[in-house]
């Protein structure tokens, strides 16, 4: 079964006489980023490894580095969440279930660079376990998604799961805040319905 929550949208449309009501439009909530769960548990930051990647030259491109390293270790579905580069050493955080892995990879080559892999066994700093406010990637994604395409269906958030800063569906706090900003910034929305899954964690 999908782990999907939708909010039903449906408004009636500005200056129609016969006050009639446009097409529900749907906001897809999937907590799944490739069809596998980011946040298991709320809260949870047992699920996250953080891993330094050196030497990263400033002349690498980072993107074709972590693409390569996830074909490579067999995980084209791996998510890194985070990633953060000084000192020519690229950390990503990244999901448990993905760490290992991309650790085996330690000592292989890239281009003509050794990687070393490791894990970063310090405490997590607060900037990366705290989910930090949401309300603007929630607003943003409205304003390009629902506002500029008054046809359109449906507003999926689902890839918002691998954004940052990290955003966790499972939180009531996150649905609240979500809520309030469909509030504020769809006017005329009549009704919100919201459907969760039993299954969702």
């Amino acid at each position: 079964m999908s782990n999907n929550r939708t909010i039903k949208i449906s408004g009636k449309k500005k200056g129609d006489a016969n006050n009639k009501s446009r097409p529900i439009r749907q906001i897809h909530i999937n907590s799944n980023n490739n069809n596998r769960s980011i946040t298991r548990n709320r809260g949870s930051r047992a699920e996250y490894q953080r891993l330094i990647i050196s030497p990263v030259p400033s002349s690498v491109d980072r993107n074709d580095l972590l693409n390569y390293i996830k074909q490579k270790a067999y995980r084209p579905n791996a998510n890194f969440v985070k990633t953060v580069y000084r000192d020519q050493q690229l950390t990503i955080l990244v999901e448990r279930a993905d760490a290992n892995a991309i650790v085996n990879l330690n000592n292989t080559r890239y281009r003509e660079l050794q990687l070393s892999i490791i894990r970063d066994m310090r405490p997590f700093p607060p900037q990366i376990i705290i989910i930090q406010p949401i309300s603007k990637v929630f607003e943003d994604h409205l304003k390009a998604s629902y506002h500029n395409n008054p046809m359109k269906d449906a507003v999926d958030f689902s890839f918002i799961n691998g954004s940052n800063p990290i955003v966790d569906f499972n939180s009531d706090k996150t649905v609240k805040v979500l809520f309030q900003i469909i509030s504020k910034q769809c006017p005329k929305v009549l009704s919100i319905q919201y459907h969760l899954h039993h299954n969702l964690k």
